[in-house]
């Protein structure tokens, strides 16, 4: 993990943080000082969403990256990356850049200096990295795919209540986007969205899906 601060400078009596790091099931206090809020939290490396809670109310800072989740709403973010294994790679190959000094003028090569292949290496080679890093975590799958555009419930509603023949309201991100499901009894449920000014249509499509 990675100690990353994160800061909330908008006013406010009572600030507390909560986002996908906790599954946003929990309220962590920010600290207050002078002129703003703050707290430093232990974060994994990749991808992290939140918001805060200011007097009991959500909301999100301008100060830091925004984007929207799958409802539309704006959040923030915040990308923590492992910078100390570069450092060590550049402090522990620093001297052997010493005594170089720049190309002279009009002197000019496609060859790669050893000095400099040798001070960071595997980055100059055509050869693929194949050696597997554990501390790397996979990238988050962008927030609108994480909700299944068919058969979803409205929100504060009762689902034997509902028309079945009517859905959600689908976010502008995900139309004109063909969505496939998984085999099931051999076929194969294609669905895409698309919309006309306020109108909405989703067209299905069943494939029989025969193995061999």
């Amino acid at each position: 993990t990675v100690p990353t601060i994160i800061t909330w400078n908008k006013g406010g009596q009572n600030v507390y943080l909560t986002g996908t790091f906790n599954n946003w099931s929990a309220k962590i206090p920010l600290n207050k000082s002078t002129n703003d809020f703050s707290t430093v939290i232990n974060l994994p490396v990749g991808t992290h969403r939140f918001k805060f809670i200011v007097d009991d109310v959500w909301k999100c800072s301008d100060d830091l990256p925004t984007a929207s989740d799958i409802d539309g709403n704006l959040i923030n973010y915040v990308e923590v990356t492992d910078d100390s294994k570069k450092n060590d790679i550049f402090i522990e190959n620093i001297d052997t850049l010493n005594g170089y000094s720049e190309s002279p003028p009009e002197e000019y090569t496609d060859v790669i200096p050893s000095y400099l292949t040798s001070a960071v290496p595997n980055y100059y080679s055509d050869n693929i990295n194949t050696d597997y890093n554990e501390d790397e975590q996979p990238p988050l799958l962008p927030p609108h795919l994480e909700k299944v555009l068919l058969n979803t419930h409205h929100k504060n509603e009762d689902p034997s209540k509902e028309d079945p023949m009517v859905l959600p309201v689908p976010n502008h991100v995900v139309l004109n986007h063909l969505y496939t499901l998984s085999i099931r009894d051999g076929v194969m449920a294609l669905g895409t969205t698309s919309r006309y000014r306020k109108k909405y249509v989703t067209t299905l499509y069943y494939k029989p899906i025969e193995f061999p």
